[in-house]
Parts: C-alpha cells; structure tokens; sequence
C-alpha cells in the first residue's frame, strides 16, 4: 500500500526489524516515563517472528499508530472456542483524530475472523470499543479476604517461584481447569519470564505438598497510594487444589506485608467458592476484568465452536437450532436469530446480543422467548468466559 496524502502508510504489518519501533510507540503512550518496556513485558505480542498481531500505521518511517491482536484457543468445558485479544492500542500524540485506531481496529477484527475468531476480548473500555459493539459482560467472582483468613492451617504446603524452567511441569495442574486459555510450554515460559499480570509486575508460585505440586497462582502486589507499602495481593489466575492456592496466597501476602488478599475466580467456581465462603471472605461478582469490554465477531461459528458444551446443557437440540446473525456496515452484530422446530426468537441490538451469549455483569438472565426455544436457550446460555491472567494483552 502507497502513503497517502498525508504520508501515512497502512494499515500494515511490521517488517520484523520495525517491532522495536512498534513497541516504541507504546511505550511512549504507555510508559512515558520511562519505567517499563512494553516490548520485554508483552513478547508474545511484541514477537518478530508473529508481526501479523501488529496492525500499523507508518509515516515518515515512524509507527505513529497501533492495534495488538493476537488469537489463542480457549477451552470451555470441553468445547474450543478461538477468541481474539486486542490490546496496547495506541496513537501519536500528533496522529490523533484522523481515526487512525478505528481502521487498525477494523484491520484486527477481519484478521482475527480471517483465523476463525468469533468473540474478541478487549482490554479497554472507550467510545471506539463501544461503536464497535463491544460492551462489558460476563460475571466473575471477586473476594476480599483479611490475610489472617488464610493463616497457613495444614502446615505442610511449601512455596516454589515458577520459573521458565518449570513451565511444562507447572502447566500439568491446568489441564484439570475446565475454562481457559490453550497455552504451549514455550508460550508459558515466555509469559512467566517477562513477569506481567495484567499490566503489573507479577509472580507465579506453586504450592507443593509432599515434593508434588498440587497447585498454582498467579499475583501480583497492589501498591497504596503515594508508595504506602501495599494494599492487597491479587491472585488474577489459579489452578489445582482451591484451599492449597489459597493458603499459598496467604503465605505470600504475609511475606509481602499485604494485610489483604483479593481473589478472582468463575462464578461457576464452586470449589473455590465452598473454600472462600468456609472462611468468611467476602465476596462480591463483577464482569470480566473490569475495564475491559468484548466484542461478538460470529455467532454462528460460535454456536458450532461451542456445540461440546452446548450437548451437554441440551442434548442434540445443540444440531438443530441454526443461529443467523444480522452485521451492520461497521461490523457490529446488531441482531442474532434462533430458528427450532418452526420457532424463532431474535435478539435485536449490538449489547443485548452480547449480554445473551456471555452473560449480564448482574447475572440477571436475559428473557429470550417462551416456549421450547426459549427454555433450551435459557438452558444453553451464556456461554462462560476465561480469565485474562497471564493472557492480559
């Protein structure tokens, strides 16, 4: 593509050796001062060898303008659903208000279907993101517990730091955990390397009983204001045995001098809800990762993605009810229509769609339709989300 009038070339892909720029670019919108590279903290992004995830715009041999995208697998009980993460958006002071961001945004959502995605999960929520049709949904639980809470009971679990090294071993304890992000070995120890999670420096430990681990956290520290010590450990991503990664937490906290723990989990999470609720922690839902918001990109390859779990929940009506959906000239799903047996309901507007398929942050349930369609929808959705832990783009 030939720069316009303007100079501006793109939207484009960096050439392997322009992702230093790239990451650049994002520091100087997101780390203006200085503390933090955004290329070592984010390599799965920011990766010479995967420059498809970057959509760019170049003038004057300078990336002004930016759009991460990267595509992973998730697994939701049993199903494979294929979702987009878009992050590090960011636009030169002096490139702003030509709409820069919203082509690149357009650019990433037709890449990311071009790879199969059907829901794309932003870490952002804006008037872009909101025209697009992406909106806040799903529900999460969030507990607060004191530290003392957590006191360790058992006595026998000891703390290891995850290191690199440990990445294949470590990532055995998730293959139990029914929602999550697919990850490699070599993608692991990537993200447990550059120490993130969700845009703070963060640790991963395990607990181990007996030499064996029996589970896994991720965390990170929640500074007071002013540089006040720290306020909370956040655990933004577990696996295995629920009271063990508790317990771990509590041991953490206390080497850290946090006076509280915070943790994140499924609301579906009933194992880790039993122990939060045995040992008085308050809890309260909220949608996924606040601040973020997430788009629907193609119900009916989502439907089809999701038809494992989708048995489950209502048997072979999961073949038979065929799902249409109705995008505007922006991209934005603004209706979806379910046709069974003779019966239809359609859903019309962009956040009502998205709010049927993953859910209302109030857990309220959305009234589809009466009637056999309705109840099997009511019984097929929403579907669940993953947590973004490590995979915070």
């Amino acid at each position: 593509m030939m720069p316009d009038a303007t100079g501006l070339h793109g939207p484009t892909t960096p050439t392997p050796e322009q992702v230093r720029d790239v990451a650049a670019l994002a520091n100087r919108v997101f780390r203006p001062d200085g503390r933090g590279d955004m290329g070592e903290q984010y390599p799965l992004l920011f990766d010479p060898d995967r420059t498809e995830q970057m959509r760019i715009y170049v003038r004057d041999d300078t990336v002004v303008s930016h759009v991460g995208v990267r595509v992973d697998e998730v697994l939701l009980c049993g199903a494979t659903v294929r979702m987009a993460c878009i992050g590090a958006v960011c636009t030169d002071t002096d490139a702003r208000g030509q709409g820069l961001a919203g082509a690149l945004f357009k650019d990433a959502v037709r890449y990311a279907m071009d790879l199969g995605a059907s829901v794309m999960l932003i870490s952002g929520d804006r008037s872009l993101y909101r025209r697009a049709g992406a909106y806040p949904a799903g529900r999460f639980l969030h507990a607060r517990a004191e530290r003392s809470l957590l006191d360790d009971r058992a006595g026998d679990i000891e703390l290891q730091r995850v290191t690199p090294a440990e990445a294949p071993d470590a990532l055995r304890l998730f293959e139990t955990e029914s929602i999550r992000f697919r990850r490699t070995s070599q993608d692991y120890a990537a993200q447990l390397a550059c120490g993130m999670l969700c845009n703070r420096p963060g640790q991963t430990w395990q607990a181990l009983v007996g030499g064996s681990p029996v589970a896994v956290v991720s965390c990170f520290a929640l500074p007071a204001d002013e540089g006040r010590g720290i306020t909370a450990l956040c655990v933004e991503e577990m696996a295995g045995d629920r009271r063990a990664a508790l317990t771990a937490a509590g041991r953490l906290a206390a080497e850290q001098g946090a006076p509280t723990v915070t943790v994140t989990g499924h609301a579906a999470d009933h194992a880790l809800a039993a122990v939060l609720a045995e040992i008085g922690a308050a809890v309260e839902h909220r949608p996924f990762h606040p601040g973020s918001t997430i788009k629907l990109l193609d119900l009916p390859r989502l439907w089809t993605d999701a038809r494992p779990l989708l048995r489950e929940r209502i048997g072979d009506a999961a073949e038979r009810i065929v799902v249409t959906q109705t995008i505007d000239e922006d991209g934005v799903v603004q209706a979806a229509e379910f046709a069974f047996d003779g019966q239809r309901v359609k859903i019309e507007g962009a956040e009502a769609v998205v709010h049927t398929f993953l859910g209302r942050p109030d857990g309220q349930a959305m009234t589809c339709a009466s009637g056999r369609l309705g109840e099997l929808l009511g019984l097929a959705l929403p579907l669940p989300l993953p947590m973004y832990g490590l995979n915070y783009t």
